[in-house]
């Protein structure tokens, strides 16, 4: 049953927590602001949230038409200008159409209809813009009566279409250009045994440097093992770097022309939350991705303590990837203590062929995209060969909700509250064997078996089968959501 767990699920990553402790935090937080949806024809008047709404929906609230009052909570709500507008208070909520031709528009859970049609917006800054399903372009929001919001055609220059939002449309901004030739800076050098007991010496910057392990150019970072000697059955000199800096939300883009693969090789780029008051699992980890050996579909994986479930996030609704199994079930809960699933396995989904290994490699490498969004309600994760990046991103404006359907996909809310997730560090590693390499190497290199090579022996004294061992990265920046200041509010006594 080990092994089992090692060949489906992603391990614990757990760092020495005295080093942690000890970097200065800069905390890049996203800016809490939002703003009304004035209809055009009488800015006085914007969308609001009304009554609840007695019928077949646990929660839901209708969608009126009232008067402007920035004071009130009831009229701030937030987009990113094409996906889910959700209600500023409590971001949980979304807007949602009954039906896509003459049904009312609403109030609903965001994790009941994040992913659904009738609830994917394109909302224009333009002053007199529309709000239309982003799937029926020609179907909008619509004014049908004073009280109510219904989807409808809508002809350019009905005013009864036309509404402001620009208030309440937030954009990424990045905040973070990694690979401009200081990105070593922005890291610290773990330096600890291997907490998953990999064939490993971490080493420090220096020693790095020195063997040849590190390089840091624009447009360049290279990190590797010693992989030109024979260790002798010590530890392989290798690297792992974490973030000074922790983030509480963010839009991390990697593009990557190579991710270490061989017989032996366990490499990972993963957000660890972790500190001297908060041992792991307690603020949680998203291993963005991971693999083992030959693999050639990236492991994207959550892990949590207790109260993280994620059974209603469905494979090929929510995300194109597939779960990975556990015990006797789907690996849905993160809980790394989970029944039914392998310790240490939290919930673990498989990414495209291609994603890893020497296909990954060989096709020029790819683009990730990672969106850990606590206030819209989800983690998600795309993948795209080389070449086959969206333009927005290309251009450096990435807008998620003009993408295809993630590989990956969680849900924050109810059944997995986004405070698993907090205060997180950016860690990239490559280690060897360890708690996941070691029992499936037997699996994964049956030629190196016949050869009678345990995978530490392969890793201690065979340098010359390792030479793929090794991460280049040409770009990683990171966003967080900018979004426009909220309005004044008045400073003095009420008439």
């Amino acid at each position: 049953r080990r092994v089992a767990v090692l060949l489906q699920g992603a391990m614990l990553r757990r760092p020495r927590v005295a080093l942690l402790a000890a970097v200065p935090l800069y905390v890049l937080v996203r800016k809490a602001s939002a703003g009304e949806i004035k209809w055009s024809a009488d800015t006085s008047e914007c969308l609001a949230v009304g009554p609840h709404i007695q019928g077949e929906y646990a929660y839901a609230r209708a969608i009126v038409l009232r008067a402007c009052d920035i004071e009130e909570e009831g009229v701030q709500f937030t987009t990113t200008g094409t996906g889910p507008i959700h209600w500023a208070t409590h971001p949980g909520k979304c807007l949602r159409v009954e039906a896509v031709d003459g049904g009312s528009l609403m109030l609903m859970d965001c994790v009941d209809v994040v992913n659904q049609p009738a609830a994917q917006f394109t909302t224009t800054a333009a002053p007199r813009g529309r709000i239309c399903l982003a799937d029926f372009p020609g179907t909008c929001l619509r004014i049908a009566e004073k009280s109510r919001f219904i989807a409808g055609q809508c002809p350019l220059g009905m005013p009864e279409c036309e509404f402001s939002s620009a208030a309440a449309i937030a954009t990424y901004a990045r905040s973070e250009h990694m690979v401009d030739g200081a990105f070593l800076e922005r890291f610290t050098f773990f330096t600890g045994p291997d907490p998953t007991h990999g064939k490993v010496e971490y080493v420090d910057k220096a020693a790095a440097q020195a063997y040849g392990m590190v390089s840091d150019a624009v447009g360049n970072v290279y990190i590797s093992a010693d992989v030109n000697s024979r260790t002798g059955g010590a530890g392989r000199k290798s690297v792992r770097i974490e973030s000074k800096a922790v983030w509480r939300e963010g839009l991390f883009i990697v593009s990557l022309k190579h991710i270490p693969t061989g017989c032996g090789a366990w490499p990972a780029m993963w957000l660890l939350g972790e500190n001297a008051e908060h041992p792991w699992p307690a603020w949680g980890e998203y291993d963005i991705i991971e693999g083992v050996h030959v693999a050639d579909r990236v492991s994207t994986t959550l892990h949590t303590g207790v109260g993280c479930n994620q059974e209603d996030a469905a494979s090929k609704v929510d995300f194109s990837g597939r779960w990975q199994m556990g015990i006797d079930r789907k690996s849905t809960n993160c809980d790394v203590g989970a029944i039914g699933q392998y310790g240490n396995q939290g919930c673990s989904q498989l990414g495209p062929k291609g994603s890893m290994g020497a296909g990954f490699n060989a096709n020029g490498g790819g683009t990730y995209a990672a969106e850990w969004d606590p206030t819209a309600g989800y983690i998600r994760t795309w993948f795209w060969p080389a070449g086959q990046e969206p333009a927005d991103i290309r251009r450096g404006a990435p807008d998620p909700g003009r993408w295809p359907q993630p590989y990956s996909f969680f849900r924050l809310g109810d059944m997995c509250p986004a405070s698993h997730f907090q205060d997180m560090r950016l860690i990239f590693d490559l280690t060897f064997c360890g708690d996941l390499g070691d029992p499936t190497f037997a699996s994964s290199c049956p030629e190196q078996v016949a050869r009678n090579l345990t995978c530490e022996q392969l890793v201690a004294e065979h340098p010359e089968l390792l030479k793929d061992a090794y991460w280049s990265i040409q770009s990683l920046d990171i966003f967080n959501i900018n979004r426009p200041p909220p309005p004044p509010r008045p400073t003095g006594p009420p008439p």
